[in-house]
């Protein structure tokens, strides 16, 4: 008897992290010429970014009720307090059907503790919210408190994002056809932030990936606290990208000072919908009260 941390795969945690950390994860679904791709299961992001690059359309679907519905009750049953977090509702609904899934099983146990928080992030914004939240479980915080501690993290993580091909963003409609054809042709990168509703926008663009990482440290020196841990757990996600994610880690560790750096491969339901070259990252803006918040991935 204990919480049960549950997420959903948009926080781009491999399953041998999850079984590491004790993390209950439900997938999306990727689907390809009606083929069906269970998150991290069925597909890898290798596989995913490869089929892209070849001309292979993806589309995504959400969790079904039913999944959450189970995964609640099986936790409920041992006699687990639940906390869900979900990937962004700027991104997606699909934490109305948590919440549907939520409410069914509390028809039948109204005793039943469960928590659904939207992450308000994605990929690894999201996934450094699950790492974190992890530390306040196995160091014996109680429910309520963990559940006011996710809140502030949610409001205190910053992340931001860029793609290397337009057309991914534009057959989601977060660019128009006008940016997508300029785009192409003049090398031109947008500048993605999640805000505070969780939406991934555009907020500025740059002329080649070197200009990228130079706005992307500008935006980080001008958002974070100038007394900003530099020991914290910073993570750079990419899809089919390494060399740019070595690249600016290389940066974010001389010009900014960071030392505890990880990258990672971005799962295949965000890729599918950025595309293959995209590079993001995330971090505290702020500092946090708890020292062993200090994660060693």
């Amino acid at each position: 008897m204990g919480i049960k941390l549950l997420v959903d795969s948009g926080c781009d945690l491999s399953q041998e992290l999850a079984k590491k950390y004790n993390v209950g994860i439900l997938p999306f679904t990727a689907i390809c010429n009606e083929v069906e791709y269970k998150d991290g299961i069925d597909i890898t992001s290798k596989e995913l970014n490869e089929r892209m690059r070849e001309g292979d359309v993806f589309t995504t679907a959400q969790i079904p009720i039913d999944e959450y519905y189970r995964a609640f009750l099986k936790e409920t049953e041992k006699g687990n307090k639940v906390i869900l977090l979900v990937l962004s509702s700027g991104i997606t609904s699909s934490i109305n059907s948590a919440r549907l899934a939520k409410n069914m099983l509390l028809d039948e146990n109204p005793n039943a503790v469960i928590e659904v928080i939207d992450s308000k992030l994605a990929s690894y914004g999201f996934g450094l919210l699950v790492r974190r939240t992890v530390e306040y479980i196995k160091n014996g915080m109680n429910f309520d408190d963990v559940v006011l501690k996710i809140n502030e993290l949610i409001d205190s993580t910053l992340t931001y994002f860029t793609v290397d091909d337009l057309k991914y963003l534009y057959r989601g409609g977060r660019v128009s056809a006008a940016e997508k054809v300029v785009g192409g042709m003049l090398n031109i990168k947008p500048v993605l932030h999640v805000d505070k509703e969780g939406r991934l926008i555009p907020i500025d663009k740059a002329r080649g990936i070197k200009k990228v990482y130079k706005k992307f440290v500008e935006l980080t020196k001008k958002e974070t606290d100038p007394d900003i841990n530099k020991d914290q757990l910073v993570i750079i996600g990419h899809s089919d990208s390494l060399q740019s994610a070595l690249d600016f880690k290389e940066i974010l560790a001389n010009e900014m000072g960071f030392t505890n750096i990880y990258i990672d491969e971005i799962g295949p339901v965000i890729s599918s919908h950025s595309g293959p070259g995209t590079l993001m990252f995330s971090l505290l803006k702020k500092n946090l009260e708890e020292e062993y918040m200090i994660i060693k991935m």
